[in-house]
């Protein structure tokens, strides 16, 4: 496998392809689920890309000046360490149910699943 391309975003949905090489340098283009392709990507230490306009579309920029709360929960929830959890967990106890709601929904609009399930251990835990 040469790379993996995250080729379109349509409506919200992203589309991703496999590129190979065949023997005697000839390309091929597999159509692929982007969370596969990324899935297969990181295992295998292939490339991964997309295009400046899916960038432009689809990025999200979070600046030093935005909520801290926010920040630092995204600090906390980026490794899946047990550590890290734990004390994601205790900082997630500083919010209202609604604020971990409201952050699980973005957690999952942006595909950021390890931060969904810290969130959602926290609600689960509270009810």
């Amino acid at each position: 496998m040469k790379e993996i391309l995250i080729s379109d975003l349509k409506e919200g949905v992203f589309f991703a392809k496999l590129i190979c090489d065949k023997e005697g340098g000839e390309s091929v283009e597999i159509d692929s689920r982007p969370s596969d392709a990324i899935a297969i990507g990181l295992r295998f230490g292939i490339d991964i890309f997309t295009t400046g306009q899916i960038l432009n579309e689809a990025a999200v920029v979070i600046s030093e000046e935005g909520d801290e709360d926010d920040m630092d929960l995204l600090k906390k929830t980026k490794k899946p360490t047990e550590e890290v959890k734990n004390k994601s967990s205790s900082k997630l106890g500083d919010f209202s149910s609604e604020k971990l709601n409201d952050l699980l929904n973005k957690a999952l609009a942006d595909e950021n699943y390890e931060r969904a399930v810290a969130l959602r251990d926290e609600l689960n835990r509270r009810n």
